[in-house]
């Protein structure tokens, strides 16, 4: 009798969710809050993980939500009895981040009051929407903001916490990607235009999506002579 070979498990999914915050309608116009450009920048997010590394992109944010809006599209997909363990998730945030007199990082999202800063979004509740009570185990957050490194340290410290809490799950992989260190600007298009000629120098080295090791794409973005010199890249993991 001829056995009947298992049935493989199906590749892991791959999905996007990509915004930016290109207009703060409460902010007044000498503060120059207003990044048009932010517009192209997720354009390009979108583009480079959709066509060249099989992302699916399923946010229906797109430009300039509030902080509710962003944060109940995060949970929702998140929290939705559809996830997988094995689902990859990129999720990219462009915007004006700040850093409070406490030290604390904060996305300034288009309701965001310009004279209440203290109340802006904290970076590091995006984890916790993300990840606490979900089945989501492999991340890829990107932070496309000024002084992004901070929120950065912020959010690797709460996933930390939060991976604590899984058991030693070996699916689990979650990495922060920012556009600059904790004392640092962010200019405005320069990360995706990194992002976008290191996956692709990669690619004609030889790599391919499952190959590509995030490591080596942050090497090559801050090698790029194009990178701002005021501009690092900065890149944690926890595996």
């Amino acid at each position: 009798m001829t056995e009947t070979a298992p049935t493989p498990p199906p590749p892991p999914r791959r999905y996007l969710i990509a915004t930016a915050v290109t207009a703060y309608p409460k902010a007044p116009a000498h503060l120059e809050w207003d990044r048009p450009g932010l517009a192209d920048a997720r354009r390009r997010v979108i583009d480079l993980f959709t066509t060249h590394l099989g992302y699916e992109h399923v946010s229906d944010l797109g430009l300039n939500p509030t902080e509710a809006q962003l944060l109940t599209e995060l949970r929702n997909f998140s929290k939705s009895p559809d996830r997988r363990p094995d689902d990859l998730l990129a999720v990219y945030i462009a915007g004006h981040g700040e850093v409070l007199d406490d030290g604390e990082h904060v996305l300034l999202t288009s309701d965001t009051d310009p004279d209440d800063i203290d109340d802006a979004l904290p970076t590091l509740t995006l984890a916790r929407k993300i990840l606490r009570g979900t089945r989501v185990r492999r991340l890829l957050l990107m932070l496309d903001t000024c002084f992004s490194g901070q929120g950065g340290n912020e959010l690797l410290s709460a996933m930390a916490r939060l991976k604590g809490r899984w058991n030693g799950d070996e699916e689990a992989g979650l990495a922060v990607l920012t556009s600059a260190q904790p004392g640092e600007l962010a200019e405005t298009g320069a990360f995706p235009e990194l992002l976008g000629e290191a996956v692709r120098s990669l690619a004609t080295a030889g790599y391919t999506p499952d190959t590509l090791a995030l490591d080596a794409v942050v090497s090559a973005m801050k090698n790029d002579p194009k990178r701002p010199g005021h501009q690092t890249i900065g890149l944690e993991i926890i595996s």
